[in-house]
Formats: structure tokens, sequence, C-alpha cells
């Protein structure tokens, strides 16, 4: 998988939340809307866990446009995500070796970065 996939996977996502419209959703509807964009949200979470370790292992956080002090630093910077938040996903990031189970059911999309974390 390359990058250009996921970004454009993001680029369909962000069309298709453009033209949503929840007003002509019914209760059913929007709460299957509401699991969904969860879920991606999830899937969303685990990518950026995963890869959170290769730019720690290559140093790339150091160097570019706005290079961080540390590894922990970075993730924040590049999404704009506060600092307790990065340092939480980076240090699951370097657990997950550790714990097949978490990090399957993380790739699954089927727990949040506050779950895997715990």
């Amino acid at each position: 998988m390359s990058g250009t996939a996921v970004r454009e996977l993001g680029e369909q996502l962000a069309e298709l939340v453009r033209d949503f419209d929840p007003s002509v959703c019914d209760r059913e509807l929007a709460k299957s809307y509401v699991e969904a964009f969860a879920h991606v949200e999830r899937l969303g979470v685990a990518g950026r866990t995963l890869a959170v370790t290769r730019v720690e292992a290559t140093r790339a956080c150091t160097s570019g446009r706005s290079p961080a002090r540390t590894a922990t630093e970075w993730p924040a910077q590049a999404t704009g995500s506060a600092l307790g938040d990065a340092i939480r996903d980076t240090t699951t990031a370097r657990l997950l070796d550790q714990c097949a189970a978490t990090e399957t059911s993380l790739r699954g999309g089927q727990l949040s970065a506050a779950q895997a974390a715990a």
C-alpha cells in the first residue's frame, strides 16, 4: 500500500462527508452513520499509530519543514493533536509488538486510541 492510496481514500471520505446531509436520515440510518464514522476514525488512529513507529525509527521527525525535538512531539505538531494524546499514541505504538491481540484489534478498527493504550 502506498501513501498515495491513503491520501486518495482520505479525499474520497472528504467528498462523502462534504455531501453528507444528516437531515434526511431516519434515526436508524443516523445511528449507522455514527457507527460507520467511528469505525473509520478508529482505523485512521490505527494507521497513524502504526506509522509513527517508523517515523520514530527513521528519525524523520527531526528533519523537514517542522522538526520536532522528540518523536513524541512530532505527531502532535503534524496532526494538531494534544501533546498528551501524541505521547499516549507513541507509547502504544512502541508496545504493540508485545501484545499481538491488541495490535490485531487495533488494525481491525475495533479499538480506539484510549482502548489500545489501556
